[in-house]
């Protein structure tokens, strides 16, 4: 199905049958019987059937802190749910409410400790689960109590921590100067740790940070890049690869906004390797995004045609349905420049069955690949289809080594007159 919000609400509607007690085949009879495809229905069911054990699983550790709770147990209700708002952990959650119930008797049981360090740890959690929810402003409020209760104690570590977390949110909040300026003290806290590892990634988002600013201000990039090439340099010394990819992409963008492209394919493609070996798939197709534009502005067919190919193989492992149709078309315009017509035409009739918006403009290209070929007809039949759909730029046209083929042709002169008096 392509509809990815009504399969969200079917799963969801598979789970609460399955908390009813629904047995599974009674559960995709009722599905089949809506008119979904049985294969379809089968795939739902089993996604069902996945969150229903994650949700089963997480109940137990809720039980768990409730049970921990009414033994008066402060210090491991506050520890146990520091486990329980790792990021990997609420991934899974479909809904933060309870989590949010647990976080609050954590918050409770902390203030009984009366130790502002497990307090400091407790405001922070909360401040990412309403991060999470996407409640910025009770976040900062936590994110500020966590720095706070780091300061009373004298917690160097929490101060960092808590600073760290305000300027991400503040830039997720697009409030650039309150994030770097919280940043800037994260990293100067940060050195008087003896962490090196905790200030190269204090460093590194304060890159992020000043990489965000540039979108207002271009004058930031070089400072930018100063701060991603101090954090890479300590990342490298410590030899922790593992957390350089996302540097490395970040200040490869930072070098191609100010025309220093060679070095930003240098590092975007260092980075597409780490991700690689990582398995970071989501990652790798922002790195290999990336480097095709750049690729492309540096006229390299070759290399942004690799990088397309790349990306099409992820098909196959990771969901990139809404990307196909931009991968696709990038990809049949390079095959086109090899001269590889066929393959062009292929790649431009997926795209069009999949109805983009933008479809004007893939007729368009499909006609130039046909005029290549020197298939005048279906060129010009093509061509009139992208005019009638609303493609509208007859300097291009003009212009166009490609369409220059059919220029003599009548049909194409009754084309242009037509659409141009339109």
């Amino acid at each position: 199905m392509e509809n990815e919000q009504v399969v969200h609400e079917l799963i969801g509607y598979v789970v609460s049958r399955l908390f009813e007690g629904e047995e599974v085949g009674a559960i995709e009879k009722f599905l089949v019987e809506q008119g979904i495809p049985k294969d379809v229905s089968e795939k739902i069911v089993q996604s069902g059937l996945d969150h229903f054990g994650d949700i089963k699983e997480q109940l137990k550790h809720f039980e768990e802190v409730d049970e921990l709770y009414k033994a008066e147990k402060w210090q491991e209700v506050v520890l146990t749910m520091h486990k329980l708002t790792s990021p990997s952990f609420m991934r899974q959650l479909s809904d933060l409410r309870e989590l949010l119930k647990r976080l609050d008797m954590a918050l409770d049981a902390a203030h009984k400790t009366g130790d502002p360090k497990l307090l400091a740890m407790t405001q922070g959690n909360l401040g990412n689960v309403y991060n999470q929810a996407g409640e910025n402003q009770r976040a900062l409020e936590c994110f500020q109590n966590a720095y706070d209760y780091g300061k009373a104690s004298g917690d160097l570590q929490w101060q960092a921590q808590g600073l760290n977390f305000l300027a991400t949110t503040y830039m997720r909040m697009e409030k650039y100067d309150e994030a770097i300026k919280s940043q800037e003290e994260s990293v100067e806290i940060s050195r008087k740790l003896e962490n090196p590892e905790m200030l190269a990634y204090s460093i590194s988002v304060l890159g992020d940070v000043h990489l965000m600013y540039c979108q207002e201000n271009t004058e930031n990039v070089a400072k930018t890049i100063e701060v991603y090439e101090e954090a890479i340099t300590l990342f490298l010394k410590l030899e922790l690869e593992d957390h350089l990819a996302q540097p490395y992409t970040n200040v490869g963008s930072a070098y191609a906004m100010v025309g220093e492209y060679q070095k930003a394919v240098d590092y975007i493609e260092k980075s597409i390797a780490i991700k690689i070996k990582q398995n970071d798939l989501y990652g790798l197709v922002v790195s290999l995004r990336n480097v095709t534009d750049i690729y492309h502005t540096l006229k390299d067919h070759k290399n942004a045609l690799a990088s397309l190919e790349k990306l099409v193989g992820l098909k196959e492992k990771i969901n990139i349905t809404s990307l196909l149709p931009e991968v696709l078309t990038r990809r049949a315009y390079y095959y086109l420049e090899k001269g590889l017509h066929d393959k062009s035409i292929e790649d431009y009739k997926v795209v069009i069955e999949s109805n983009p918006k933008d479809v004007a403009v893939v007729y368009y290209g499909l006609a130039r690949s046909y005029a290549a070929k020197k298939e005048n007809k279906q060129a010009l039949d093509t061509l009139q289809k992208a005019l009638e759909k609303g493609f509208n730029d007859f300097k291009l046209l003009e212009e166009d080594e490609y369409i220059s083929i059919i220029k003599d042709d009548p049909q194409y002169q009754d084309l242009i007159s037509k659409y141009v008096k339109k």
